[in-house]
């Protein structure tokens, strides 16, 4: 069913745009030995296709460049811009990996909060592949790994929606980093650091060598990274699951341990081993008692990584004055991932009369944690290659651009221990081999070799894109010339992620898995015109149309202003539609399964026992939806920039966002929908939320049986409206007897962030909710002064409440933290940095959501970090 059918008008525009487009670039590749001299002030920054002299334009744009980027001390792109105050919830880095395996040594970033599908990023301006293992399960997105922090120019990010520009998940932002492709001799970079508490050290090594050649040009670019991990353990915070020393709390140790934990089928009532050691047990009253497993040491926060990576740029002048240019990108991505060994939850069963069995009657309702086999351990590869071609040169003032772009993101997962087969684990049981009584001193080595198993996974994304663009003045107006661009873009994308056969066949114990398959084509068509109204008033107009062959069309139109009332005085104002296709994982799951901690709604009012009322694992089958429909999305930004003088400006924006009709999964509201049901019908959800049989004890007092799994999938299910201020402030002084010093502050308030969850549902305020802080700033300070240089730079992320889905009524505190570096370059051609973070060694506020005692997806448990790093220039 196409969102827009094809009316007379969409028609229009579309024959219009790809008439013009088509006919303007063939008209350039004709003429282009006409080649004007071209203005060295005029450049082409996000958000627009036109070519202009003004870097501050109508929609706001941020500009990190590669001087910030070296004084940073990051050394990744992901550390860079998750330090920005205008991203939010949805972030994720390869610090929770362990806790979401489904994309594996990856990172993406969510602008505004809204996730990390809806914020574009791009390379040069162009589209590469998302990862081929989406992020919990179903969030496609760019994986910011596989681009080396070494070969960035300079990164800019359009904070608005830009879809009228660019096409689909342009929703919430446009992050544009821009390769260095002008560096001219030889530059080699030599850093260590390493946290002051327990060892996880990173190394760098970066080689960049330029070359240029009447109208020749080549850049190659070398990025050396590797990371030793750190272990929940080597945390004094997060080394145990039992939280509930600390306010709010739980014991989130498992109830999956070594030591059998098994639930009589009449009375319910749980008993344990009698070799569980008494300081893990626990009473549930009138529940029984069941024997604790803590997981947390098992699980990396921050996993190993070593990425190589190796970045070509290269440019040929034709003597008709036209230029070939060409990128190559090859990144290679290596590491691994720990967590607890395999759990079972009521999978398996024992015989009244099996050997091992100490009781009269057939257990089937145990729990029984394989710690034989080991940790679970992920080892990852990810290979990412990009090639673009292309074209491009002047005709008369237009400018001209054809380009052929070719990336692939391929991703191998295979495990080195803990993965167990149910079904070889059944037959073990079954004959006696492999008693579950008495821990791992009671259990047969042989029998458990016999049924541990290695498990692979591999998943393939590729993108191919043919686009071209034309761009110069139409016309000269009273104030100025009216400039147009137009444009087409013609691309195909596939995704296939394939789980192990063994997990299609459900025979691997306790562990997520992913399987989805699709593929697309699109073509789009777009112009865009710049029209001087007045001297000081430019206009802003641009369309395009988009063509998908499973969904069908749309249309997204963009309208902006820029107003300079006076010459240090400029005010802007935009408004546009955006919207972001389903994703090939949403549309093409196959059989999937994950592990959500839950609470049963439905039983927890009517038990009150802390296995329905606690947060729980619950096994959750996923589906994807081929009926998904476009996220839609309507943006506005109204702001300025006021130079006060020729050292000090301040820029304020307000923006606001309307989304309609996003695709989310919700499997507590899931429970909360079938908690509604029972208590109003007496009816549950049989087909959706599966439960155990009732035991007889539950039948006579109305209670359902506790939840074996759950079948879920994506739905268009709601809207989500947020807004508020960013506000940026900079401050140059010279000052001839103590240097140069430069001053930033960077600081975005939220003033709402508003859900409904389906059309009928409540509107809920998530604004200062979970994850969701209503205040995160940054500052920093520069000195420069002869050969020595330091930069100071303060970041703060605000409080916010815990989450109240799981019972939290508590706050998570702010967190500050000061990083500090100092740069020596009293050496010929060396530059000595040195530097930390986390100055003061700051440990992140405590969550009573989380077992492991912070929000990992908010928070880095990487504490305080020291660094040196060496480059020499040739």
């Amino acid at each position: 069913m196409p969102i827009l059918k094809y009316s007379p008008l969409s028609k229009a525009v579309k024959n219009a745009l790809v008439f013009g487009a088509l006919c303007t670039v063939s008209s350039g590749l004709v003429q282009a030995e006409e080649k004007p001299e071209k203005d060295a002030n005029v450049v082409q920054i996000v958000g627009s296709h036109i070519r202009r002299a003004d870097i501050e334009g109508a929609s706001p744009v941020q500009i990190i460049d590669r001087e910030q980027i070296d004084n940073s001390g990051y050394n990744s792109v992901q550390e860079l811009l998750f330090r920005l105050p205008s991203v939010g919830a949805g972030n994720f880095n390869s610090s929770s990996d362990s806790q979401d395996s489904t994309s594996i040594g990856s990172s993406g970033i969510s602008f505004r909060g809204l996730g990390a599908d809806k914020t574009l990023v791009l390379l040069n301006g162009r589209r590469v592949t998302v990862s081929p293992f989406a992020n919990g399960i179903s969030t496609a997105f760019v994986d910011l790994n596989s681009i080396p922090i070494s070969a960035i120019q300079r990164v800019e990010i359009l904070k608005d929606g830009a879809s009228a520009t660019y096409g689909s998940d342009a929703i919430a932002a446009v992050i544009n980093i821009v390769l260095r492709n002008d560096f001219e001799g030889a530059e080699l970079s030599v850093g260590f650091g390493d946290t002051t508490d327990t060892d996880s050290n990173e190394k760098t090594l970066n080689l960049i060598w330029g070359t240029s050649n009447q109208g020749d040009h080549v850049t190659l670019v070398l990025d050396y990274f590797k990371r030793e991990a750190l272990y929940l353990r080597d945390r004094s915070y997060s080394r145990t699951a039992d939280q509930s020393a600390n306010e709010e709390g739980d014991d989130a140790r498992s109830s999956s341990p070594e030591f059998i934990n098994f639930q009589d089928p009449v009375t319910g009532v749980f008993s344990t081993d009698p070799g569980c050691p008494v300081d893990r047990l626990t009473d549930l009253g009138s529940d029984g008692v069941i024997c604790r497993y803590d997981y947390a040491p098992d699980i990396t926060s921050v996993p190993d990584a070593e990425r190589t990576g190796l970045l070509g740029t290269f440019e040929h002048e034709f003597k008709n004055g036209v230029i070939g240019f060409s990128e190559f990108q090859y990144q290679h991505n290596t590491g691994s991932v720990s967590g607890a060994p395999s759990p079972s939850f009521n999978e398996f069963s024992l015989a009244a009369d099996n050997p091992n069995n100490p009781f009269d009657q057939d257990l089937t309702q145990f729990r029984r944690r394989f710690v034989e086999a080991g940790p679970r351990v992920f080892d990852f590869v990810t290979d990412n290659t990009r090639l673009l071609v292309g074209l491009k040169g002047m005709m008369g003032e237009w400018d001209w651009e054809v380009g052929y772009n070719k990336s692939r993101s391929q991703s191998v997962v295979d495990s080195s221990s803990g993965f167990v087969r149910s079904d070889l684990i059944q037959q073990a049981l079954d004959d006696g081999s492999f008693n579950p009584f008495g821990g791992v001193l009671a259990s047969n080595q042989a029998a458990v070799d016999n049924f541990t198993t290695d498990v692979h996974r591999s998943g393939v994304a590729h993108t191919d894109v043919f686009d071209g663009k034309v761009s110069g003045p139409i016309m000269e107006m009273p104030h100025g010339a009216l400039s147009a661009a137009f444009g087409f873009e013609y691309r195909q994308e596939d995704i296939r992620d394939t789980p192990d056969a063994q997990f299609a066949r459900r025979v691997i114990v306790g562990t997520e898995n992913t399987a989805a398959t699709g593929n697309r084509s699109q073509w789009s068509a777009y112009s865009e015109f710049i029209v001087p109204v007045l001297e000081n008033l430019d206009v802003q107009v641009a369309v395009r149309y988009e063509d998908y062959d499973d969904f069908g069309t749309t249309t997204n139109p963009k309208i902006s202003a820029r107003y300079q009332p006076m010459d240090n005085l400029m005010l802007r104002a935009s408004w546009g539609t955006a919207f972001r296709a389903p994703s090939l994982v949403q549309t093409g799951l196959g059989a999937t399964n994950e592990s959500p901690t839950l609470i049963d709604s439905v039983r927890c009012p009517l038990t009150g026992a802390e296995l329905d009322c606690g947060s729980s694992e619950y096994i959750a089958n996923f589906s994807g939806n081929p009926d998904l429909q476009p996220e839609q999305s309507e943006s506005i930004n109204l702001g300025g920039v006021w130079q006060i003088n020729d050292n000090m400006n301040i820029g304020l924006d307000y923006w606001n966002y309307d989304l309609t009709d996003v695709i989310d999964k919700d499997t507590q509201g899931l429970l909360v929908q079938e908690a509604k049901l029972f208590a109003a019908t007496g009816q549950l959800m049989g087909d959706v939320i599966v439960r155990e049989p009732q035991t007889v004890g539950e039948a006579a007092a109305g209670i359902p049986g506790r939840i074996s799994f759950i079948n879920d999938s994506f739905f268009n299910v709601g809207s989500r409206k947020t807004d508020g201020f960013d506000f940026d402030y900079s401050y140059v002084r010279d000052i001839e007897s103590l240097g140069k010093f430069k001053f930033g502050l960077d600081w975005t308030h939220v003033l709402s962030f508003d859900e409904k969850k389906t059309p009928t549902s409540q509107t809920e305020d998530l604004n200062g909710e979970y994850r969701r802080p209503e205040d995160r700033w940054s500052t920093s300070l520069d000195w420069a002064r002869g050969d020595w240089g330091a930069t100071a730079r303060v970041i703060y992320i605000g409080e916010f409440k815990d989450n109240k889905d799981l019972g939290k009524t508590r706050t998570v505190n702010s967190m500050t933290t000061l990083n500090l570096q100092a740069r020596y370059m009293g050496i010929q051609d060396t530059l000595i940095t040195v530097g930390m973070d986390n100055v003061f060694d700051q440990k992140p506020p405590y969550s009573a959501s989380e077992f492991q005692g912070y929000e990992f997806t908010t928070h880095s448990p990487r504490g305080q970090f020291a660094y040196a790093k060496v480059t020499l220039t040739f």
